[in-house]
């Protein structure tokens, strides 16, 4: 193949699992109330794994593009965009483990009851963690 079919293949993935990763993000965002059922937890939880996988693609496809395609490496590390963008990463990667992190503490603690009740300051911080 030639190497214009690779930067579209790689383009289009990047641009994929970008849209994924908002996608994933919004039903995160949605799912988060004050009681959540059982099911509706599962689904978060599910959601923010969907939310490192498109995040692991999305730095791929990116990585792809940067090394081997498009206008290269050298384009791209003169590039303060590019730069911003890398310094964002690992920020968001912060954010995404601190919010299943604390959501994991709270199934935890309401094992038992098949409805999870969220104290108001803490769904807020939840909500702000996923909407960042």
């Amino acid at each position: 193949m030639s190497l214009s079919i690779w930067s579209a293949i790689a383009s289009a993935g990047h641009f994929l699992a970008f849209f994924g990763l908002a996608a994933a993000l919004a039903v995160q965002l949605t799912l988060l109330s004050a009681q959540m059922s059982v099911a509706d937890a599962s689904r978060f939880r599910r959601a923010g794994k969907a939310v490192a996988i498109c995040a692991i693609f999305l730095m791929l496809f990116g990585l792809a593009r940067v090394i081997w395609l498009e206008k290269g490496a050298a384009y791209y590390l003169a590039n303060g965009f590019f730069w911003l963008k890398m310094a964002l990463i690992p920020v968001a990667v912060i954010l995404a483990v601190a919010t299943q992190r604390r959501f994991r503490r709270l199934l935890t603690a309401n094992q038992d009851s098949d409805l999870i009740e969220l104290p108001v300051n803490r769904l807020l911080m939840l909500k702000r963690l996923v909407h960042w």
